[in-house]
């Protein structure tokens, strides 16, 4: 998986705000293809499932671009959902915590755990998965795996 070194940067410089819009958009474009799938009497996956319920809890219709609430309305949405799942992929499998150290930068660290994330969100494009992966840096990884400062492990 792979990025532009001038876009990983236009990623890495945003706020946690429009990050969240960013991954928003990067879910809705995400489902868009699928959701036309169930407008023509197919069926969908559990996960687009979701994602449509929350579209129309958001009164958003898949042709229609979204502003910035209605995106960030989708991210939060979708990510209280993957939370756990991505806590598992990052955190637990990729131990997080005792890889940490050997990163010495944000873009380093981005492109080391970019693969954790399409297992724990399906769909997103590339942009999506840094744009989440540069979020959850922002957010603090040390405290979303609840890492110990002193030892580099988990805390208990």
């Amino acid at each position: 998986m792979s990025l532009s070194s001038k876009e990983i940067n236009r990623l890495r410089r945003m706020t946690i705000s429009e990050l969240q819009v960013e991954v928003g958009r990067e879910i809705y474009a995400s489902i868009t293809p699928r959701l036309s799938v169930e407008a023509e009497g197919g069926s969908i996956d559990e996960h687009s499932e979701a994602l449509y319920d929350a579209l129309h809890r958001f009164q958003v219709q898949p042709q229609i671009t979204l502003n910035k609430a209605q995106a960030k309305q989708i991210f939060k949405s979708t990510f209280s959902k993957s939370k756990e799942s991505l806590r598992h992929q990052i955190c637990v499998r990729w131990d997080y915590c005792s890889n940490r150290a050997k990163y010495k930068n944000q873009t380093d660290l981005a492109n080391a755990m970019v693969g954790m994330v399409p297992v724990a969100m399906e769909g997103l494009t590339v942009n999506g998965t840094y744009a989440l992966v540069f979020l959850l840096i922002r957010m603090g990884l040390d405290k979303f795996c609840k890492c110990d400062r002193s030892r580099g492990r988990k805390r208990r």
